[in-house]
């Protein structure tokens, strides 16, 4: 009998598999289905199943922050507040369906979610290869930019396929985060089929690989570095520890195929790493922002310059004759700065709370389960310190949806046959 089969999860046991294979998918289409299951599990939940534990509220107290923080910014923007409603809306989801979330459904869930990234993947090449391509009337033709080779085309325009964006669902770094938690997942929860293992993990790889975004990039190398090097800690034998560094460096080989993970080490080996006005470079613009961004945060650094405190960042910038990432106005591209520079301290030390709530996943007994809250906080913790993923509803949609799923409790005498 299947595991589905085996946990009878009811109506809201079936919308939350549903909601977790939408995740990679379409923005508009998850969220309109997030509406739908928040007022279905609104009209069935009964007040003596609802379980609310502190760590789930976090979210919500953000949420306050950002909402105060108002009271002393110069820009008051409601539409700054309904961007960041999934700080509220997805704790309250999972208040509402705690109760049956035992450990074997959140399995369940976390299955469903391998199944539409693979699904997203193969979407992706399907219509990114009509999207990219012309086909007659002399066949099949890549579509590069202008004046570039196949090769300086797929560097150059921030993916590996034609030089086209891959995901056309997420960008980049929220679809390579979303695909490698997926990745992970299938390492720890795999399908009773090793085929059909293999062909998943395959496609997601695949997929990581053609986004190409730099950072989920070194993280992918970092992660199975430490997967490795536990599975030879549990088993020392000489054989898996040879097996375990030949597939490392034949992964770490692969990767380093990648011409954007290329470009950008050999600019970094040549020209370095420094604070120049005139940098075009993405590193280098990195660098730019970041010292103003921590200038900015010295000026007030207990209660921030509050919500849309990216807009002191941009005249920073002037001020600063950055004037290249002014006329771009960019972020500070890092969510621990955007954080501290928005809401301050409080604000800081509330991020960085959750972050260790996750990886040290306290209400958590399955050690896979464990495993992969921990993965997941991982790629987060790593992931911000390139790119204010809080920012952008994709990113929010990461956290919020896993943070919530790994913190949430369920009752401890639930029977395995209760519905959600």
């Amino acid at each position: 009998m299947s595991k589905l089969k085996e946990i009878k999860i009811g109506l809201l046991g079936v919308l939350s598999l549903v909601y977790a294979f939408l995740l990679p998918f379409n923005q508009v289409v998850s969220t309109i289905f997030l509406m739908f299951f928040l007022g279905v599990s609104i009209l069935k939940v009964k007040k003596k199943d609802l379980i609310i534990n502190k760590q789930i509220l976090l979210p919500v107290v953000m949420y306050v922050l950002l909402a105060l923080s108002f009271l002393w910014s110069s820009n008051i923007n409601l539409q700054f507040l309904q961007k960041f409603a999934l700080l509220v809306f997805l704790p309250i989801l999972f208040i509402l369906n705690g109760y049956g979330l035992t450990e074997e459904r959140k399995i369940v869930i976390l299955k469903s979610f391998v199944i539409g990234c693979v699904c997203s993947v193969l979407y992706c090449e399907i219509y990114t290869t009509y999207r990219a391509a012309v086909f007659w009337p002399t066949g099949f033709h890549a579509v590069v930019q202008p004046g570039h080779t196949l090769l300086q085309s797929m560097s150059q325009g921030g993916n590996l396929y034609f030089g086209k964006y891959f995901s056309s669902i997420h960008t980049p770094i929220y679809a390579s985060s979303f695909l490698i938690l997926a990745f992970f997942t299938l390492l720890y929860l795999p399908f009773k089929n090793k085929t059909i293992n293999f062909l998943c993990g395959l496609i997601l790889m695949l997929g990581v690989f053609q986004i190409s975004n730099r950072s989920s990039l070194l993280i992918l190398i970092f992660l199975i570095l430490i997967y490795l090097f536990n599975r030879v800690k549990k088993n020392g034998s000489t054989k898996i520890k040879v097996i375990a560094s030949i597939s490392f460096a034949l992964f770490v080989f692969v990767i380093f195929l990648n011409p954007r993970l290329n470009t950008m080490i050999k600019s970094i080996y040549e020209t370095g790493i420094s604070v120049d006005p005139e940098a075009k470079s993405t590193y280098g613009v990195r660098v730019l922002v970041w010292d103003a961004a921590l200038d900015l945060i010295k000026q007030s650094p207990v209660i921030g310059h509050g919500a849309g405190g990216q807009d002191y960042l941009y005249e920073f910038y002037k001020s600063k004759n950055y004037l290249g990432v002014f006329k771009s106005k960019l972020n500070s591209h890092n969510q621990y700065l955007t954080t501290f520079l928005e809401i301050g301290v409080f604000g800081f030390a509330l991020l960085v709370l959750m972050i260790w709530n996750v990886f040290s996943a306290k209400n958590i007994k399955d050690l896979r389960l464990k495993k992969i809250s921990q993965i997941f906080s991982l790629i987060f913790m790593i992931s911000i310190l390139f790119e204010s993923m809080l920012q952008r509803y994709s990113g929010l949609l990461f956290f919020c949806f896993f943070y919530c799923l790994f913190i949430s409790k369920s009752s401890s005498n639930l029977p395995s046959n209760k519905e959600i």
